[in-house]
């Protein structure tokens, strides 16, 4: 998108009243003569830039038949540079890629960056722009071009903690044909940096199905749930589906048939919004009858447990 005249790019009084024979790559330049007004003579040439890359312009000479080649570079300069994020947190020991982003994407202009960094001991970054989390902390990568445009990179490195083991709220449950139940994992340790996620599988979907652990009673017999993490570790639910109405004592969120500190810690979830609380767990849950589940109901459902109160009528 830029022009420039022949004149000003090659000293040689020779090329004088010059014309065009050829261009060796009409997708880099053209070429548009520049003519007298008073004789129509052409007395220089403008060269046009189109697309990136390089060309050779050959021209002659009207006076003498004179020729010369001349080779023309067309560059696209780069606007701006940044990275596709300025943040990122990994694991000590992982990896990430950093994603250089140029403006226009078809830029010639050398896209070498230089890596400074605050903090050698905490990551480092290799020629390949990837990053490797060295030890807990946090460090400062800045990124510099031959043209001295730059961007920073906020990496902080997390200690790996795994997973030791995890385990379910139910070990077994009864439900009704269409009815649900929503089962609750918990990871040991709580805060493991492992990846979470729970594949759900049902050994009989004419018995029950699962969905996001979501326990759905379909036909009357016994089912095996079972969760499984990235890492291999496993976890079950005995399902048993029964075509009778099933009555749920009080507090017995967890469906065995007692209450016990799982549906304490149940109750807690639901508190505190880590599960849905639905219709069904209100009235099995609010055992102090103010149409919640609250704290009041932990707390006395915490007193049964432990025997300060016989009942929770």
């Amino acid at each position: 998108n830029t022009s420039i005249k022949i004149s000003d790019m090659v000293n040689d009084p020779n090329l004088a009243r010059i014309e065009v024979t050829s261009i060796s790559d009409n997708s880099v330049v053209s070429v548009t003569p520049l003519r007298d007004a008073t004789s129509n003579q052409i007395y220089d040439l403008q060269v046009n830039a189109i697309g990136a890359g390089t060309a050779t312009i050959h021209v002659i000479s009207q006076y003498d038949g004179y020729e010369k080649d001349i080779v023309v570079t067309s560059t696209v300069a780069m606007e701006s540079f940044e990275l596709s994020e300025t943040e990122i947190e990994i694991d000590k020991g992982s990896e990430y890629t950093v994603i250089p982003i140029y403006t226009p994407s078809d830029t010639t202009e050398d896209r070498t960056i230089t890596w400074t960094n605050t903090d050698a001991s905490v990551a480092s970054i290799n020629g390949n722009n990837v990053i490797t989390g060295l030890n807990p902390g946090t460090t400062i990568f800045t990124g510099v071009l031959t043209n001295g445009k730059q961007v920073q990179l906020t990496v902080t490195v997390n200690e790996q903690i795994h997973l030791t083991s995890f385990v379910v709220s139910n070990s077994s449950i009864s439900l009704n044909p269409n009815d649900s139940w929503e089962l609750a994992v918990q990871y040991n340790p709580y805060n493991t940096t492992d990846n979470k996620f729970v594949t759900w599988t049902s050994s009989d979907e004419s018995v029950a199905t699962v969905v996001d652990g979501i326990i759905t009673g379909v036909g009357e017999g016994q089912a095996t749930i079972t969760g499984s993490l990235e890492n291999g570790m496993e976890i079950t639910t005995l399902v048993n589906i029964v075509n009778e109405q099933i009555v749920r004592k009080k507090g017995d969120l967890n469906h065995n048939g007692n209450l016990d500190i799982n549906d304490v810690i149940i109750a807690l979830r639901k508190i505190f919004g880590y599960l849905p609380a639905d219709s069904k767990d209100l009235s099995i849950g609010d055992v102090t009858g103010d149409e919640e589940i609250g704290l009041a109901d932990v707390i006395k459902m915490l007193k049964y447990y432990f025997g300060y109160i016989d009942s929770l009528d």
